[in-house]
C-alpha cells in the first residue's frame, strides 16, 4: 500500500472572538497540515463563505473547507443553530464539523453531538495546552480521509 504524506487542510474558523481567532491562526501557523485558514466571525457569513455568496462570491477565495470549527457562543446564530443548518444541507452536510467551547455543560454537548457535530473539543486557558490540543487534533484528521481533500488522495 503507499504511504502518501497526510494532504492539506483548508479549514474554515466559525469565532467571534478576535484574540480566540488569533490563537488559532497561531497555533495553526506552526503545523504543516494545515494549507489555509479562512475565517469568519458568524453563522450568518459562515453561510454566505459555504454557499458561495457575497462577499464570498469568489470560489477560489472560498474554497470548500475540509474541516469547520466553530464556537458554540456567537452573538445572533449560535453555533448549534449553524451546525444544524450544516447538517441539513445537502451540499454542505459531510463536512466535517468541530464545536469550540468554554462550556463542558452536558447539555451543551449532547446538543452538538445530536446535531450532527463530529467532535467538541473544550477550549484550551492557554496557549501552551492549545499548542497541545492541536497536536493530537492534527495527529487524527492528519489520518482521516475527508471528502474535499484533494479528491486524488482517494483514488
Amino acid at each position: 500500500m503507499d504511504q502518501q504524506s497526510p494532504p492539506n487542510l483548508n479549514i474554515l474558523i466559525v469565532e467571534d472572538n478576535e484574540d480566540d481567532i488569533a490563537i488559532y491562526q497561531r497555533a495553526f501557523s506552526k503545523t504543516t497540515q494545515i494549507n489555509t485558514i479562512y475565517c469568519v466571525c458568524n453563522g450568518i457569513d459562515a453561510l454566505k463563505f459555504l454557499a458561495h455568496q457575497a462577499p464570498f462570491q469568489n470560489p477560489s477565495d472560498s474554497p470548500p473547507p475540509d474541516l469547520i470549527l466553530m464556537d458554540i457562543n456567537m452573538p445572533g446564530m449560535k453555533g448549534p443553530d449553524l451546525l444544524s443548518q450544516i447538517k441539513s444541507n445537502p451540499n454542505f452536510n459531510f463536512i466535517p464539523c468541530i464545536m469550540l467551547s468554554s462550556s463542558t455543560q452536558p447539555a451543551d454537548i449532547k446538543k452538538c453531538y445530536s446535531l450532527g457535530a463530529s467532535g467538541y473539543l473544550k477550549k484550551p486557558i492557554s496557549f501552551a495546552l492549545f499548542i497541545d490540543q492541536l497536536n493530537v487534533f492534527n495527529t487524527y484528521w492528519g489520518q482521516m480521509i475527508l471528502a474535499h481533500s484533494h479528491d486524488t488522495a482517494i483514488q
